[in-house]
């Protein structure tokens, strides 16, 4: 079971591709840690613990919040979705040594580093930000040296789909264990910039199969494809895990059944502190089909 919990909406960077526009914004989350540890125990088994954005790393009790995971939660690996770039002395950097060990012992065990190209000049170019690339590296530098396990999440675009085996060699390279290969969503920023980034379906998943022919040394997954692979590990091929091994709770609370679609009324499950929120969610699963949510 995977639960992503967005704790914040500010962000340093202004990725033509973000769905959330998140550096509009500088809302922290406005549902208390006993409310996610609620949440969870309510759900059995194993669990994998995203915290989300905007940059996690800016919110202000992020030590605190894992901590509280991590002690009151049994059988959970948490994690975190970043841009590896934190706000430290009235600029931006990486996180330091001291920092990410810090994370380590609040409980930190993986980071997804959001990484746009092999090349340091397009990566910079989608982010926005001149010195992005550099900062991403030394910050996954400095998890790595105290066990957190690091991977790549890397949307698709117009600008990089001829050179996802570039970054896959990369990240070969550098110790990474997963590239995850996310499908490019046209909410929010990644709506305006359509023209300059925006891919069909078709070149997705040909981005997808020219990927799968390399002979990688690391673990390859993807989004938005399950006629090709499952879309998280341990989920049939062919079925959509998204409200049934898979919830994404936004920054007010309201639960949906993945990030995709956390935009549509329609699909919200219901609200974080809501008594019975555990049995609306069960119920919204009795309604699922297996069909993807984010065609």
């Amino acid at each position: 079971m995977e639960i992503h919990f967005e704790i914040g909406n500010q962000c340093l960077l202004k990725c033509r591709h973000c769905s959330s526009m998140a550096s509009e914004l500088k809302e922290q989350k406005k549902y208390p840690d006993q409310d996610m540890i609620k949440l969870l125990k309510g759900v059995e088994g194993k669990k994998d613990i995203y915290l989300t954005g905007g940059e996690p790393l800016l919110y202000t009790n992020l030590d605190k919040t894992l901590n509280n995971l991590q002690m009151q939660i049994s059988d959970i690996r948490l994690g975190m979705f970043t841009t590896g770039i934190v706000w430290n002395s009235g600029e931006a950097r990486s996180i330091s040594e001291e920092y990410a060990r810090k994370l380590a012992d609040c409980g930190l065990k993986v980071c997804y580093f959001s990484l746009y190209s092999h090349l340091e000049k397009e990566h910079d170019w989608m982010t926005k930000l001149q010195g992005s690339y550099k900062m991403l590296n030394e910050s996954i530098s400095h998890l790595q040296a105290v066990g957190v396990e690091t991977r790549f999440n890397s949307v698709v675009t117009r600008k990089n789909m001829s050179c996802f085996n570039d970054i896959i060699e990369l990240a070969e390279n550098i110790g990474i264990t997963e590239v995850r290969i996310l499908k490019l969503i046209k909410h929010g920023r990644a709506k305006e910039c359509w023209e300059e980034i925006g891919v069909t379906e078709q070149y997705y998943k040909n981005v997808i199969r020219n990927a799968l022919k390399r002979k990688n040394k690391l673990r390859v997954t993807v989004s938005g494809a399950i006629d090709i692979l499952p879309c998280r590990n341990d989920c049939k091929r062919n079925i959509c895990p998204a409200g049934v091994e898979l919830i994404y709770v936004v920054n007010n609370g309201d639960i949906f059944p993945c990030a995709s679609v956390k935009k549509k009324a329609e699909f919200k499950i219901g609200n974080i502190g809501e008594i019975d929120i555990l049995k609306k969610w069960y119920l919204f699963q009795t309604e699922l089909d297996g069909e993807m949510l984010c065609q």
